[in-house]
């Protein structure tokens, strides 16, 4: 009371009129929010099923058409190349059991999930010195040692020989990256998913495609 009395008596009285000068202009960013890793797998998918689909498309020249009056042309099918079509697409998820990555187990599985099985051939293992198969109906992890990368070739390379099968279409490999090294037969079909704090520079083939979950949620 004695303060206001004080300005009140020196004349200062507090201002009644509004401001019109911007002291600051804040803007409204946008957050972006990190996609989830899983959908750089739904991505691939869709992508492989587009090209197998233009593939079958362009593998046979249409009926309609005399051989003759082709000559070098490569024109579109009347209809699809069916035993293509009927062939699912290969796939082999490798999960590293060690401390770092036993954590993503069930997304990584999750993620394998997403495959319409009736256009993927699905294969589910761990690995640590071994690999172990695994699939999503039981969940089942195994595992948990040391981390070996060779040993997933090797087990490519034996289910080629013993199964007379073809290399899969695409590998999937969650690991935190330190471990041996691997020289893939197909390296470009690799795809890593590399927890925080992990390195390609142990045992990735460079040719390979690596994700850093860091950069995903």
């Amino acid at each position: 009371m004695k303060a206001a009395a004080a300005s009140s008596a020196k004349g200062v009285k507090p201002g009644s009129s509004p401001g019109n000068t911007v002291l600051e202009f804040l803007s409204a960013k946008r957050l972006r929010r990190k996609p989830k890793w899983e959908s750089v797998v739904k991505r691939w998918s869709q992508r492989a099923l587009d090209e197998y689909a233009e593939e079958a498309t362009w593998t046979q020249p249409s009926r309609r058409i005399d051989p003759r009056m082709m000559g070098e042309c490569i024109l579109p099918a009347n209809g699809e190349n069916e035993s293509l079509l009927k062939r699912r697409i290969k796939v082999s998820f490798f999960l590293d059991t060690s401390g770092s990555c036993i954590s993503y187990a069930e997304r990584f599985f999750k993620a394998a999930g997403t495959l319409d099985p009736r256009r993927f051939e699905i294969k589910l293992y761990c690995f640590d010195t071994r690999v172990y198969e695994t699939d999503l109906k039981s969940g089942k992890v195994y595992g948990g040692g040391g981390t070996y990368f060779h040993i997933i070739e090797n087990r490519i390379q034996k289910e080629m020989n013993d199964k007379s099968c073809s290399y899969p279409d695409a590998v999937w490999v969650l690991s935190d990256g330190w471990g041996d090294a691997v020289r893939p037969e197909k390296p470009k079909r690799w795809h890593w998913f590399l927890t925080s704090g992990g390195t390609r520079d142990c045992g990735i083939h460079p040719d390979s495609n690596v994700h850093n979950l860091k950069d995903f949620e």
